[in-house]
C-alpha cells in the first residue's frame, strides 16, 4: 500500500500535472508569442530605425544647405556695397583688407574678380580665374549665384569650394566676389554627423567626389561612382542616384562582407551635393535586437513566474486531495486513527465537500466499530456463559459415561458367567445323554 501511495505522490500527482499542464501549455504560448513579438518588435526597430536615419540624414543637409546659403548672402552682401560696384581697383583692395577679419570669422577668404578674371583677396594678394567654371557662369548671365565643386585655391594653395555672387554694372554681371570655403571645413562639419558609433558620412559632389570626409586621405581621391570597382558594391548605384539629386536609402557590401545602409540626402543651394551617411547593419538592428531580447527575456521571467504559480496552485490543489487520499488508504489499511487536515476542511470548494464527506465517513465508521465492539463484547460475555454451562454439561455427561460404562461392565460378566453356566448345563446334559446311551446298551446286552 505504501509503494502504491509513493507512485501516487510521485509519480502521478495532480499537483505535477497541474503545473506540467499550465507550465507547459504557458511555456508554448509564451514562446510562440515572444517570438512573434520579439520578429515585429526587431522589423519594427529597424523600420523605426532607417526612418530616423533618414531624417537625420535629411535635417543635416539641410543645415548643410543653410550654411550654404548664408554664404551666398555674405557673398551678396558684399558684391552691392557700393565700393565694389565702383569697382576701383585699389579702393576695392582697402575695403577687402578691412573686411579680413569678419570674412575669416565665417569663411577662411574672400576676393573680388573683374570681368577679366583678375581678382585681389583680402589679404590683397592677386591672380586670375577666367578659367573657372564657376567665373564663366556668373559672367555669362547663366546665373547670378554659384556654389563650385571643389578646385585647389589660386590663393591658398588648398581644396576649396567657391561660393560666388555676381556684382551688378550697368544691369548685367561685370565681376564676382567669391568667398573660399577649405574642404577640411567641410569635413569638420560633416564629421559632426554621427547615426551610430560607427558610422560615416561623406559629402558627395555633382560628379560623384568625396569632397568632405572624416579621413583626409579620401577627400578629392575617391569618386562614388568607381566605388564598386573597389568592394564597396551598391555604392555606385547610389552614387549616380545621388547625380540626380534624389534621396537614397540602400544596403550596401564593403570589401571585408560586412552589410552598410547608405542615407544620402540631397543639399541644396549647391550643384547637386549629397550628404551620405553609411551605418553599419548591424548597428541599425541593435537596438531591434535590444528589444528583442528585451521581450524574451520578459517573456522567460513570465513564464518562469507562471511555472513557479501552477506549482503553487496545484500543490493548494494536491495537498486536500493526498489528505483525502491518506485517509482513504489507512481506511483500506484498517485504521481509523487518521485525520483529514483541518485546512482541507475549511475549504469551500468541492475539495472542501470531499474532505469533510471523508471526515463524516471516519467518524461514522468509528461509531459503527465502536457499536460492533460493544456487540462482540455483549457476545463475548454470553459465549463464556454458554462455555460454562457446557462445561458442566460435559461433566454431567461424562458421569453418566462412567456409570454407564460400569453397568457395561457389569452386564459383560454376567453374560459371561451365564455363558459359563449354559456351559455346564450343556455339558451335564451331554453326559446324562451318554448316560443314557450306555444304560441303553447295557439293557441291550443283557
Amino acid at each position: 500500500m505504501s509503494n502504491a501511495t509513493t507512485s501516487i505522490r510521485f509519480g502521478k500527482s495532480i499537483g505535477t500535472r497541474i503545473a506540467l499542464l499550465f507550465g507547459l501549455s504557458t511555456l508554448a504560448v509564451l514562446s510562440a508569442l515572444a517570438l512573434i513579438i520579439a520578429q515585429r518588435s526587431f522589423k519594427s526597430a529597424e523600420v523605426q530605425s532607417e526612418a530616423y536615419s533618414v531624417q537625420i540624414t535629411n535635417a543635416r543637409a539641410d543645415e548643410l544647405g543653410a550654411i550654404v546659403s548664408k554664404y551666398i548672402r555674405f557673398a551678396q552682401d558684399i558684391a552691392i556695397r557700393d565700393v565694389v560696384i565702383r569697382g576701383d581697383v585699389a579702393e576695392v583692395t582697402r575695403a577687402l583688407i578691412n573686411m579680413n577679419r569678419m570674412i575669416e570669422q565665417e569663411v577662411a577668404g574672400g576676393f573680388v574678380a573683374w570681368s577679366s578674371g583678375d581678382y585681389v583677396t583680402a589679404l590683397g594678394v592677386p591672380g586670375n580665374i577666367s578659367d573657372r567654371d564657376y567665373f564663366k557662369d556668373i559672367m555669362s548671365g547663366k546665373t547670378d549665384l554659384s556654389v563650385s565643386n571643389p578646385v585647389i585655391s589660386k590663393a591658398l594653395g588648398v581644396p576649396i569650394v567657391v561660393v560666388a555672387a555676381a556684382i551688378k554694372r550697368n544691369g548685367r554681371n561685370d565681376g564676382l566676389v567669391g568667398l573660399q570655403i577649405p574642404l577640411d571645413s567641410l569635413s569638420s562639419q560633416v564629421a559632426s554627423v554621427k547615426l551610430s558609433d560607427n558610422s560615416v558620412a561623406i559629402l558627395v559632389d555633382g560628379t560623384g567626389m568625396v569632397i568632405a570626409h572624416p579621413d583626409p586621405a579620401i577627400v578629392m581621391n575617391l569618386n562614388v561612382l568607381e566605388a564598386d570597382e573597389l568592394g564597396y558594391e551598391g555604392l555606385s548605384a547610389a552614387g549616380r542616384i545621388m547625380q540626380r539629386g534624389e534621396p537614397v536609402s540602400m544596403r550596401m557590401k564593403r570589401p571585408d562582407g560586412s552589410m552598410l545602409q547608405g542615407f544620402a540626402s540631397p543639399v541644396a543651394n549647391t550643384p547637386n551635393w549629397s550628404l551620405a551617411v553609411l551605418v553599419p547593419i548591424s548597428e541599425i538592428q541593435a537596438s531591434g535586437r535590444a528589444i528583442s531580447i528585451l521581450v524574451i527575456a520578459f517573456s522567460v521571467a513570465a513564464i518562469a513566474i507562471i511555472v513557479v504559480l501552477s506549482f503553487i496552485i496545484g500543490g493548494s490543489i494536491a495537498r486536500p486531495i493526498r489528505s483525502v487520499a491518506d485517509a482513504a488508504n489507512s481506511l483500506a489499511d484498517g485504521r481509523l486513527d487518521i485525520e483529514v487536515a483541518a485546512s482541507a476542511l475549511r475549504r469551500v470548494d468541492e475539495i472542501g465537500m470531499l474532505s469533510r464527506s471523508m471526515g463524516a465517513t471516519i467518524a461514522r465508521l468509528r461509531e459503527v466499530v465502536a457499536e460492533v465492539a460493544e456487540t462482540t463484547d455483549a457476545v463475548s460475555s454470553g459465549a463464556t456463559e454458554l462455555s460454562t454451562s457446557a462445561q458442566q454439561m460435559a461433566a454431567g455427561i461424562a458421569g453418566i459415561a462412567d456409570s454407564s460404562q460400569q453397568l457395561s461392565q457389569g452386564a459383560t460378566e454376567q453374560a459371561a458367567s451365564a455363558e459359563e453356566v449354559s456351559a455346564s448345563v450343556e455339558e451335564m446334559g451331554a453326559n446324562i445323554k451318554q448316560n443314557a446311551d450306555n444304560s441303553f446298551q447295557t439293557e441291550k446286552i443283557a
